[in-house]
């Protein structure tokens, strides 16, 4: 009778054994797409390196600024306008307002503008006309009347 309850667990486990790796493959697979250039988490993801654990003041400068807050969550908006074909979103930032970013080998990515920096709730994103941007702001190639919105976003990794 031992030898009979020892085979029995044995037989489970091997049965199983399938199961799991099917399993096993599909979450590697979902990290790889989830973490994809194109995904939006891959881009939230990055603002984890030199994150700030308070939130500074909020200045003034000569873009177009809005301050908002709804249920205590901030909120604020940095608009531009390109004047110029060929202007990219980072280079209309960078003349109108006091910025921070980090290089990396597929473009810069912004952490700061005036003094706002980005937090482990909070991180500053592109939009392009209206459409939020899957470049980097120093790749986009911009026309003139491009409406750009730099947007200080509540970090959603999931959604």
């Amino acid at each position: 009778m031992s030898e009979l309850s020892e085979i029995q667990p044995e037989n489970k486990s091997k049965k199983l054994l399938p199961l799991f790796i099917v399993i096993g493959l599909a979450a590697i697979a979902f990290l790889f797409l989830s973490l994809s250039k194109e995904s939006h988490l891959f881009s939230r993801l990055l603002i984890s390196k030199d994150v700030l654990f308070s939130r500074p003041t909020f200045e003034t400068s000569n873009g177009s600024e809005k301050e908002s807050s709804t249920n205590g969550e901030e909120s604020s908006i940095f608009h531009l306008e390109a004047t110029q074909d060929g202007q990219t979103p980072f280079s209309l930032l960078n003349k109108k307002a006091e910025i921070k970013y980090d290089q990396y080998d597929f473009g810069v990515f912004v952490t700061g503008i005036n003094g706002k920096a980005s937090t482990n709730e909070y991180y500053w994103a592109l939009y392009i006309n209206g459409e939020y941007a899957q470049e980097a702001s120093d790749k986009i190639i911009l026309n003139i009347g491009d409406q750009v919105e730099w947007r200080f976003e509540e970090l959603k990794v999931f959604e």
